[in-house]
């Protein structure tokens, strides 16, 4: 409570004296009795600084002139008669330094290139534009590779669906009596394909047996001449009829490598072509 107290007394006095009146009237009473705060400042004893101070004011028209006449006008002619001079010549400085800024301009306004800084100037705009032109023909080759890119992928997605609508409609029209038993590979009558298989089921069927080993589904699509989708689809149809094996591994770095190899049966199927 009592710092609470103390600190809105100083608030409040320091408030007082910050105002424009308190500052000045301060400041002009420490101006006219400097002597009675030379004497209190001093290191003499109390009782002799009372005695410096009673023959200090001991006339009274000198006391009032000092105390209080004279702190008062002081502060008002601060206060009301050094404001004028003091913006004229704050008016005046500010209008010398605007002008002096407006010749400063016009000066570097009119100041004409040298041939080596137009030169710069040329060499730098010329790169800029190279720069930019080589910009562009970076982006329009993007651009013409991605367009080739997306047209290899349509060709590739309709060449998928129509191996995909081929084998699809050959399972549904196939006869179940049709179909050979696993172990047992025949020629069936009126079968164009050994096994009763399509075109591309016994190109792969060929392709893996003549392959040495576990043929990769890249090798294997490139063979057949049809995407590795699709190729990997008829490898699934032929798994189900147990004649391949299709197999994923996954390298170290998370890539998939996806490889179709024969299956007993489906080596007796090969062999029986050679025969």
């Amino acid at each position: 409570m009592l710092e609470e107290a103390i600190k809105g007394i100083r608030e409040y006095i320091s408030d007082r004296f910050m105002s424009p009146l308190g500052a000045s009237m301060t400041a002009s009473w420490c101006a006219w009795n400097y002597k009675f705060l030379l004497v209190l400042l001093s290191s003499d004893t109390a009782i002799r600084k009372i005695q410096l101070i009673k023959l200090i004011y001991q006339d009274g028209l000198y006391a009032w002139g000092h105390l209080a006449l004279g702190p008062v006008a002081t502060a008002m002619i601060y206060i009301f008669l050094y404001p004028f001079p003091s913006n004229w010549v704050y008016s005046y400085s500010l209008r010398r330094r605007m002008e002096a800024l407006d010749l400063r301009r016009a000066v570097e306004n009119q100041t004409v290139l040298t041939h080596e800084e137009s030169q710069a100037l040329r060499k730098k705009f010329t790169e800029i534009e190279l720069h930019n032109t080589a910009e562009t023909l970076r982006l329009t080759n993007s651009i013409d590779s991605l367009r080739e890119q997306l047209r290899l992928a349509i060709e590739e997605k309709n060449a998928l669906a129509e191996e995909l609508g081929s084998a699809r409609a050959h399972l549904a029209v196939q006869p179940d009596n049709d179909i050979t038993r696993i172990g047992q590979p025949e020629h069936k009558e009126g079968a164009k394909y050994p096994g009763g298989l399509s075109k591309i089921q016994w190109e792969l069927v060929d392709s893996a047996g003549r392959y040495n080993g576990s043929i990769p589904l890249g090798v294997l699509s490139s063979q057949l001449g049809i995407g590795p989708q699709a190729a990997w689809f008829a490898a699934n149809e032929l798994a189900a009829l147990g004649y391949v094996d299709p197999r994923v591994t996954s390298t170290k770095d998370g890539r998939e490598t996806r490889y179709v190899m024969l299956t007993q049966d489906g080596l007796k199927l090969f062999m029986s072509t050679l025969e």
